[in-house]
C-alpha cells in the first residue's frame, strides 16, 4: 500500500494523527462535571483545528523574526501552560476556549521544528531525521 500526501492536506493529516482521540479518553467527569458528551468533545477538536489552521501562517511570520530556537522554546512553554489549564476548565465554553488556544499556541510547532532541524543535520542526512521526529 502506498500512501501519497500532497502538501496541502499533508498539515492536516499531521495534526490529524499526531492528536489523541479524545472521544477515546473522556471519562465520567465530561459528562457529569462539564456536561459534555461526545458530540461536545468532538466540537472542541475542531475547535482545536480552526485555531491550529488559522494561525499557522503568523507563527511562521513570528519564527522568521525571532529564530527558531526562541521560538519553540516559546511554544512549548505556552502549550504546556495550557495543557496544564485544562484540569481549571469548568465549562463546555472554557474547555471550548482552551481547546482553541492550544491550537493556537501548537500551531508554529511542526514548521518550527524542522527548520531547527535544518540547523542541527546537513542537507543529505535531513531527510532520513525528519521522519524520525515525526513518529
Amino acid at each position: 500500500m502506498c500512501l501519497a500526501v500532497d502538501p496541502f492536506h499533508g498539515p492536516a493529516l499531521y495534526g490529524e494523527l499526531h492528536r489523541p482521540d479524545e472521544c477515546r479518553f473522556r471519562g465520567p467527569h465530561h459528562e457529569q462535571g462539564l456536561g459534555l458528551f461526545a458530540y461536545g468533545v468532538r466540537v472542541g477538536a475542531g475547535i482545536f483545528f480552526i485555531g491550529y489552521s488559522l494561525f499557522q501562517v503568523p507563527a511562521n511570520v513570528i519564527l522568521e523574526r525571532i529564530g527558531a530556537r526562541r521560538w519553540v522554546f516559546c511554544i512549548i512553554a505556552v502549550w504546556g501552560l495550557l495543557a496544564a489549564s485544562n484540569a481549571l476548565v469548568q465549562t463546555p465554553m472554557s474547555f471550548y476556549a482552551v481547546r482553541f488556544l492550544l491550537g493556537v499556541a501548537e500551531a508554529g510547532f511542526f514548521p518550527g521544528m524542522l527548520l531547527y532541524l535544518t540547523y542541527w543535520f546537513p542537507r543529505g542526512y535531513l531527510a532520513r531525521f525528519i521522519p524520525y521526529f515525526m513518529i
